[in-house]
């Protein structure tokens, strides 16, 4: 953990807030739809 944190810095390893998380998120469920998952299945 140390190492990533020295690496990129601490303030862009996280935790980060809600809404953050939410634009990942986001980005993922996007490019499992790409990739043929259903839209909106969220669990997987």
């Amino acid at each position: 953990m140390q190492a990533i944190k020295q690496r990129y810095g601490a303030e862009n390893v996280g935790p980060w807030d809600d809404w953050e998380w939410g634009f990942v998120n986001g980005k993922l469920s996007a490019l499992r739809w790409v990739l043929g998952s259903e839209w909106d299945f969220l669990d997987a």
